[in-house]
């Protein structure tokens, strides 16, 4: 990965109207895997330069970008992205891909704050935002100011089941000459606790596979028409004033989708699997929007969010990892135990 700096990113910057007169203030932002982040300023505006995810295609950052812009000018609480000399909002430039959003104000949760007076109102205000953006992102596509999303920016429930199913036989599978990486982390001589936490949680994970796997989610009762959705709603994209949402982030994971799906996702990153907060989260979110699926239901929804994304962390700590061992064990921990919470058969 080549590394974000102040020159490389004036070299960007210099294909956007009125960001050529030099940049006042350079700051490096924590990153994902996958991106660089930093914010700077010019002529007293700030803003945040970000590389995408070389992985996503064009159709797929095309989609993104247009829908959050959509969001911010309905008034959602979101970054606008800022179109470029050709009027686009992504931008080839020093051999990647990279856009320029507006700084949105506010400050992450400080997570002792869920534990005090003030929890049932972060909860519902939460839970009434995702409302919102599912009611606008409905709108938009019924009256036509959001296009239908292509077949890579759209993902079906039956094909996150299958994608589940997928990763545990890539995990488990293997022959006499070719072990599976499963059989290769038993046979290590000397393993690390990360090593120990992944053998301990398989059993877990495989009998949420087979609890999946006998569910058809295709034609679950409540069952809505796809439509976009953020795709990552957890406490890092959440930016607060005091206590209130000021400001929702990072639509990169941003798909077309169940909204169900979405509110499950939600539910089980954000409400520490407390059935009290997720009541009020819910609470919130019908205050705009619909939410016909029953509690069974729900309650797989949720599985299948904790089960994909644990999958996804093991198959990542087996090919070298992130380099923060301690945050993904932390993050595996709690789909291990999202698992056992929301599993008939664990």
């Amino acid at each position: 990965m080549s590394t974000l700096t102040e020159s490389r990113a004036q070299v960007i910057l210099s294909l956007y109207p009125a960001m050529d007169d030099g940049i006042e203030e350079f700051e490096r932002l924590p990153s994902g895997l996958f991106n660089e982040n930093a914010s700077f300023v010019i002529r007293g505006q700030k803003y945040v330069l970000k590389k995408l995810p070389a992985q996503r295609n064009l159709e797929r950052h095309a989609f993104v970008t247009h829908w959050q812009n959509h969001l911010a000018r309905q008034g959602f609480p979101c970054p606008t992205f800022i179109p470029n000399k050709g009027g686009e909002l992504v931008t080839a430039g020093e051999g990647d891909h990279w856009t320029v959003q507006t700084w949105a104000q506010g400050e992450p949760l400080p997570p002792a704050t869920l534990q005090g007076p003030a929890t049932m109102s972060i909860m519902v205000g939460v839970g009434a935002t995702l409302g919102r953006l599912h009611a606008l992102s409905a709108a938009a596509l019924a009256s036509g100011a959001t296009s239908a999303a292509g077949r890579s920016t759209r993902v079906s429930l039956p094909e996150l089941v299958s994608g589940c199913r997928a990763s545990l036989e890539r995990l488990s599978s293997g022959g006499r000459l070719r072990p599976s990486p499963v059989t290769l982390l038993g046979w290590k001589p000397f393993k690390s606790a990360a090593d120990k936490e992944i053998l301990d949680v398989l059993p877990d994970v495989k009998s949420a596979c087979e609890e999946l796997a006998g569910w058809d989610s295709s034609s679950m009762p409540g069952s809505s028409r796809p439509i976009p959705c953020h795709g990552d709603i957890n406490w890092e994209n959440l930016l607060f004033r005091g206590e209130e949402l000021s400001a929702v982030l990072d639509f990169d994971n941003a798909l077309e989708m169940d909204p169900a799906y979405e509110v499950a996702a939600a539910a089980a990153v954000i409400c520490r699997h407390d059935p009290q907060k997720r009541q009020y989260f819910l609470a919130g979110y019908r205050e705009n929007a619909e939410l016909r699926v029953s509690e069974e239901d729900l309650q797989r929804l949720m599985l299948l969010k904790c089960l994909k994304s644990l999958l996804y962390q093991i198959e990542l700590a087996l090919h070298g990892g992130t380099g923060n061992e301690a945050m993904a064990r932390d993050w595996r921990t709690y789909l291990g135990k999202g698992i056992r919470a929301y599993s008939r058969g664990v």
